[in-house]
């Protein structure tokens, strides 16, 4: 086959590789010289020289042919249409796949058939063909299963998988068999990965037993790997799914455990969705508490804070159109929110005024108290709209963040009161500095 799903690593010297290629074929070796020359192209595209790999494959077509090694030429044609499809050259891979089909068709290799029927499908994937790419991997499927070839069996179930909404029969069933191959493989990271998107399939589907069970295995897993960063992930996405559900005392737990992990894995962004959901957490607790006031309280040293930076950080994306009223319908709500949940004061009505000014300069319309779902307290105790259904679309937004990004939290001038909660961001969600060299310690030996 063209290129095996996992590419093994390693850079090579290409002068050894052409020199083993010349090698094989000198000694007419035709297994070596097909294993010389993968080496070769998987090394020349790895670094991105299209036009070389293009220009040698092209020759390499042409010694096959005349050489009678019709395998060769089939080898050389799929992966003219793997570096044709990188290029987005649609059309000529599409052309290149087909005829590499037809070659391998008449050898009578099967196996070598639904390798380039998988890469079809990827490229009809690519343009939106879900139909044809749908075909060409369920075809590829059959050959891989009845041949055990695990790897390609495991990346056509998630190529099919993709084809999918998720909470679909058809989405789940490939996920759960492409996560059978890699936990019998022990390969943990790509089973981390397919756990966390079947928990998020059975959540999707209603199957809240099972979903949890999914969660719990892939945060299990990301543990194990010693992942910090995938680890902080899933375990909010299990919090989400709890605050979906309103199970409240779980996910206020969950988030606590993400926020933790994302301060470990240098996450700032995920750490600011995990105050964010703490914070609608308590608000949701303390519906009946006595002390309702001063949770909300606490509620808004979170949220509004976390509000400006999560601003900040997706701006950083550079959002499109639709990412960018997404994310204003949210800011909004969170900011509406903290007024709402503040105390009825004169530093209430200042923050107001203030998060107006600066919800106009960001487009922000923001809501009144009446405009949320209505909730039944008990008298004098203080109203906020539910916005928790919020949180869920922020994890995508901010997904995007690069790792690493220095956010600024800025505020316009004159506003004191929503600079206070900017300082607060910034403090919050700032890395550590690094510690200062006490020069008054130690000193040289003599």
């Amino acid at each position: 086959m063209s290129v095996e799903p996992n590419r093994p690593a390693g850079p090579p010297s290409l002068e050894e590789l052409y020199s083993q290629r010349t090698m094989a074929r000198t000694d007419g070796d035709k297994k070596a010289l097909v294993v010389a020359s993968r080496a070769l192209w998987r090394e020349l595209m790895a670094r991105g020289e299209h036009d070389r790999l293009v220009a040698d494959l092209e020759v390499e077509r042409g010694l096959g042919k005349a050489e009678g090694n019709s395998a060769y030429e089939a080898l050389c044609m799929s992966t003219l249409g793997l570096v044709h499809s990188r290029q987005r050259a649609h059309n000529a891979s599409e052309d290149c796949f087909r005829a590499a089909i037809r070659m391998y068709r008449a050898l009578g290799d099967e196996a070598e058939v639904a390798g380039v029927r998988y890469h079809l499908g990827c490229l009809y994937a690519q343009n939106d063909r879900k139909d044809d790419a749908r075909q060409h991997f369920q075809a590829a499927l059959s050959t891989f299963r009845e041949k055990k070839m695990g790897s390609w069996f495991a990346q056509s179930n998630l190529r099919l998988a993709d084809s999918y909404a998720p909470g679909e029969p058809q989405h789940i069933r490939h996920l759960k068999d492409a996560l059978g191959v890699f936990a019998g493989a022990k390969q943990e990271r790509d089973a981390a990965s397919t756990a966390a998107r079947l928990a998020d399939s059975y959540a999707r589907a209603g199957d809240k037993k099972t979903a949890e069970q999914m969660y719990f295995e892939a945060a299990k897993l990301y543990e194990k790997l010693g992942d910090a960063a995938g680890h902080a992930h899933i375990l909010a996405r299990n919090a989400l799914f709890f605050s979906h559900h309103n199970r409240d005392r779980e996910a206020e737990f969950y988030y606590g455990q993400a926020l933790a992990a994302s301060r470990e894995s240098g996450q700032p962004h995920l750490a600011a969705l995990c105050d964010a959901g703490i914070a609608l957490s308590w608000d949701r607790l303390s519906v009946k508490s006595s002390s309702r006031d001063s949770i909300l309280g606490h509620g808004v040293t979170l949220l509004l804070p976390a509000t400006l930076y999560l601003d900040a950080a997706v701006a950083s994306t550079r959002p499109g159109a639709e990412a960018a009223q997404q994310w204003a319908t949210v800011g909004a709500a969170f900011a509406s929110w903290c007024v709402s949940a503040s105390r009825p004061d004169a530093a209430k009505l200042r923050l107001r005024h203030q998060l107006e000014k600066y919800a106009a300069e960001r487009g922000w319309t923001l809501s009144t108290p009446d405009d949320g779902p209505a909730r039944v307290l008990r008298r004098r105790r203080v109203t906020t709209p539910d916005i928790t259904t919020q949180l869920a679309q922020i994890h995508p937004l901010i997904s995007r963040v690069r790792p690493g990004t220095a956010l600024t939290v800025t505020v316009p001038g004159g506003l004191d009161e929503l600079e206070h909660y900017a300082d607060l961001a910034r403090r919050r969600y700032s890395p550590p500095e690094p510690p200062e060299a006490d020069s008054g310690r130690g000193g040289s030996v003599s």
